[in-house]
């Protein structure tokens, strides 16, 4: 409905409205605002300046000829706000198809608007996000979805926010949705932003830079890689639209959807979780999330039947079926009879949330921490890590007597040693660089001679190892009073072995079967890795 002239004189003239007075009003027209609508011919500086003329309006020449001055036209700090405001008001209905009435232009309404409109102005100072780039490793269709994100937070010159450039349908309907009470925008937009990007034409003189804009995020987004080249032409054109058409054509048409479609409802229904790894519960659930949404973002490209939340609840639970815990299952017994409509049962986000609390996996790995924390663990040579030793007076001890603090790799995993089903657990990574520490570390004992293994050191020398080793089946064998002498000749025979490495295997293992009976089998084994080293030592030579 428009303004008639009843309602443009109250529009000016009220005081819950511009609150300017009649005199005043009436020399507005002098200054070429006449209607509501001129109002979008005026910036901000214009009004500042209509403001300063009508305080000082100068003279006039009176009936006689004569210069009289005028009396200043009165116009509050509180009227020319508004007026700025209501020109604000005035261009967004123009940007977005809507005619302006007593309705939409209430000061209410205005007010509102101004409001979301300094958001979006604010957009243009705040730091720019970073460009999703489209590489070997990024889906197109998960490319174009972080895109879209991307220009919602990027506006144009219009302080239109730059993905209204993308949106699918160019034109618009020429009747708009009606408003929603007390605000500037439509029932089903939600806010200016939303107005803007759903309603804002591509025909303004200014979607062409808008448009270019686009195009060099694009650019800088596939520069470098195989997608450049289907861009070639949007380049010419400097046409962004056009570019990110070009690349979803190619790349991401119907048939990458379906092959989406397919991997998110295959995590959905097919994939389990039975938490006998260190695989947390809050990883899974974070990924059937994902899946879901990823439905969602099928279904604006291909047919797709989403699961309701009840449904999504049900498959979670069937996903997690597989592990024996009781707490768990206690926690998936409870959501199942939970019959309240706004419960668990039905919603998809409390379910999860209640499954979490009892994962077991998580439940272990705190009770793992409190029990042993990590600073208490050697490693498994039972040499200190390159970590700082721990000063606790409780700490776990080593081989060697002193505590030790495990270091962490690149990888994230712990030096220290692991268990047949930890091992398992851990990545192809995780296993490599702990191989390649433990052969670091070996290396260096040997060449300062601390390696229980390595029966000389690096200046060809007995080694550490070797002498203790020697005095501990001395000291041992001192004991046995029968076999006092056989040990003493056991240690000869080592530590002239380590000289001239002349010994002839044979007398080494009678030696070692005098000194240590048989009976010993942990000594025996010592022994024999010892006798061992020998003889590697000697065919070296």
């Amino acid at each position: 409905m428009v303004f008639t002239a009843q309602q443009t004189t109250a529009f000016f003239e009220d005081a819950n409205q511009m609150s300017i007075p009649n005199r005043t009003r009436l020399q507005l027209v002098n200054e070429g605002i006449s209607y509501v609508d001129d109002l979008k011919d005026f910036s901000s500086e214009d009004l500042e300046q209509i403001a300063k003329n009508l305080r000082s309006p100068g003279s006039t020449l009176n009936a006689a000829g004569t210069l009289v001055p005028t009396a200043p036209f009165t116009i509050g700090a509180k009227s020319i706000i508004r007026l700025k405001s209501a020109a604000i008001a005035v261009r967004y209905y123009e940007t977005v198809g809507r005619s302006t009435d007593p309705a939409n232009m209430r000061w209410t309404v205005i007010k509102n608007l101004v409001q979301a409109w300094d958001a979006l102005k604010n957009r243009s100072k705040d730091d720019k996000p970073e460009i999703p780039k489209l590489t070997k490793n990024t889906s197109v269709p998960k490319w174009h979805e972080s895109l879209r994100i991307v220009l919602t937070r990027i506006t144009g010159v219009r302080n239109i926010p730059l993905i209204y450039v993308l949106r699918d349908t160019v034109a618009v309907s020429a009747t708009a949705p009606p408003l929603l009470a007390n605000q500037p925008y439509g029932d089903d937009i939600k806010s200016v932003a939303n107005e803007l990007i759903a309603r804002a034409s591509h025909r303004h003189p200014q979607f062409d830079e808008d448009n270019a804009k686009v195009l060099s995020i694009v650019d800088e987004a596939v520069r470098g890689t195989i997608y450049s080249s289907a861009i070639s032409s949007a380049r010419r054109s400097q046409d962004g639209r056009s570019a990110v058409n070009t690349i979803i054509t190619q790349y991401a048409g119907k048939d990458k959807w379906l092959a989406e479609r397919k991997r998110a409802d295959d995590t959905i229904r097919t994939s389990k979780w039975l938490g006998n790894t260190n695989y947390k519960l809050e990883a899974f659930v974070t990924r059937h999330r994902n899946a879901y949404n990823l439905l969602a973002q099928c279904a604006d490209h291909v047919v797709v039947e989403l699961p309701t939340e009840e449904r999504r609840v049900e498959l979670l639970m069937e996903a997690i079926s597989g592990c024996n815990d009781v707490e768990l299952r206690a926690a998936a017994a409870a959501i199942k009879q939970n019959e309240d409509p706004a419960g668990p049962k039905y919603n998809f986000e409390e379910a999860a949330s209640i499954l979490q609390e009892a994962d077991p996996v998580e439940r272990k790995d705190a009770e793992s921490k409190r029990k042993r924390p990590s600073v208490q663990i050697s490693d498994t040579s039972g040499q200190p890590t390159s970590a700082t030793k721990s000063t606790t007076p409780t700490a776990n001890v080593g081989a060697t007597g002193a505590a030790k603090t495990p270091g962490v790799g690149k990888t994230g995993v712990e030096f220290r040693y692991y268990k047949a089903h930890e091992w398992r657990a851990l990545s192809e990574e995780q296993r490599n660089e702990l191989k390649a520490y433990h052969k670091e570390q070996k290396s260096k004992r040997q060449k300062t001679g601390t390696d229980s293994t390595s029966l000389i050191n690096a200046k060809g020398k007995p080694s550490k190892s070797l002498s203790k080793l020697v005095s501990m089946v001395i000291a041992e064998k001192q004991k046995e009073s029968e076999q006092e002498d056989a040990a003493a000749s056991l240690a000869q025979l080592m530590l002239a072995s380590v000289s001239n490495l002349t010994q002839s295997q044979n007398q080494v293992q009678q030696a070692a079967q005098v000194a240590v009976p048989s009976q010993d089998p942990n000594q025996t084994a010592q022994l024999q890795k010892t006798i061992q080293g020998i003889l590697k030592l000697k065919k070296s030579k």
